[in-house]
């Protein structure tokens, strides 16, 4: 179970922080938690999945083109530049 903020907000249902906390060996079944307060926060998996359906629904709403579109964010931030936000 996520226990995460709306649809569109991955902030922790807790503490309303946005890190996560990702465990040294990721795999599907792998637990993520807030790195706020330490809340589980459900499985990668299931983080992926829910990542996966906003993109599809921005897809759908013609918000994003499907061309670079990828619900894997692993793949999505790598070599992105995230320190100056």
């Amino acid at each position: 179970m996520m226990v995460l903020g709306p649809r569109y907000d991955f902030a922790c249902g807790s503490c309303g922080s946005p890190s996560i906390r990702f465990p040294d060996d990721i795999h599907d079944a792998a637990e993520l938690h807030c790195a706020g307060c330490g809340t589980g926060l459900g499985s990668w998996s299931a983080f992926k999945e829910r990542a996966r359906q906003v993109i599809l629904e921005e897809i759908a709403k013609g918000q994003i083109s499907a061309t670079p579109a990828c619900s894997d964010t692993l793949i999505v931030f790598e070599g992105l530049d995230l320190s100056a936000r």
